[in-house]
């Protein structure tokens, strides 16, 4: 009578799992994913929270750049980990763990020195104007006359087209 009981407890706590030895051994599996998902949206979490922290002062060093490497690191181990875990459960327990895995993201490390969104460097027409000494003339402008040029002949020529087409209609 012991043993029934056991194999009647885990199912009376999962409603969609089968009774029987199937739910002791899933169980455990499904609980595993879930840990593994929530350690990787806590990485996430961690990372996204370094990123903050270091773009407060509008600047990254190489120090934080090094430290929110590391943190990327982390989130990518966590994802993968939980994505293993997910893969060994059945297929209809896969889909809920799943969704909560994609919203792991990978944070974007910006380069040293970078400014965050929405700030410019503040010599941002020193450079533009030191690139445009640099950089060779490609010929391109705004206005262009073979532009031009070439949309005229193309008029032309479709009018001679046309009036051909016309004239072989007629004769027809």
């Amino acid at each position: 009578m012991p043993y029934s009981t056991q194999q009647e407890q885990p199912a009376t706590h999962t409603n969609d799992q089968p009774a029987g030895n199937t739910t002791s051994q899933t169980r455990p599996t499904v609980d595993q994913a879930q840990h593994a998902v929530d350690q990787a949206q806590q990485a996430d979490h961690n990372a996204k929270e370094k990123l903050q922290q270091a773009m407060a002062d509008q600047v990254i060093t190489t120090d934080e750049q090094h430290d929110l490497a590391q943190a990327q690191q982390s989130v990518i181990a966590a994802k993968q980990q939980a994505q293993a875990q997910i893969d060994q459960l059945p297929a209809q327990e896969q889909s809920t763990l799943q969704a909560e895995l994609e919203t792991v993201t990978n944070i974007e490390i910006p380069s040293t020195g970078a400014h965050p969104a929405g700030t410019t460097p503040q010599s941002l027409s020193h450079t533009t104007s030191q690139n445009e000494d640099a950089l060779p003339d490609t010929g391109e402008q705004a206005t262009s006359q073979v532009t031009i040029l070439g949309s005229m002949a193309a008029l032309i020529g479709s009018l001679f087209l046309f009036r051909k087409r016309r004239k072989d209609k007629d004769e027809q």
